[in-house]
């Protein structure tokens, strides 16, 4: 399973499970993953999996600050396990397949 780990503080990872062919992420509660951040767009990225395009693919939804990959913006990439995405000024790390074998603690949203 792929998931998105966003960095709360130097102790503390947010988990996001990517469990569902299409993923959305923004401000807007119509969002599977919702931040309530500024710099997050109401509907800010979609995250499609199509096995025959090599996985997940991190889609930009005309976002006001857009979306980082690597440090390069993108509209439309196909995610490697260690990507590394900025949405604003918000990081998140993109981890297939893998346990999360940091000394942080893990908190899965409810």
């Amino acid at each position: 399973m792929a998931e998105l780990r966003f960095k709360v503080s130097a102790d503390q990872v947010l988990t996001w499970p990517l469990e569902d062919d299409v993923t959305t992420l923004g401000r807007s509660a119509d969002n599977a993953i919702v931040i309530d951040n500024n710099y997050i767009s109401g509907f800010h990225a979609e995250f499609r999996f199509r096995e025959d395009q090599g996985g997940f693919t991190a889609i930009d939804l005309n976002s006001y600050n857009g979306i980082r990959v690597n440090g390069a913006k993108i509209e439309r990439k196909v995610l490697k396990d260690g990507d590394v995405l900025h949405f604003g000024q918000l990081e998140a790390n993109f981890a297939l397949d893998q346990p999360d074998t940091g000394k942080t603690d893990v908190v899965k949203p409810k």
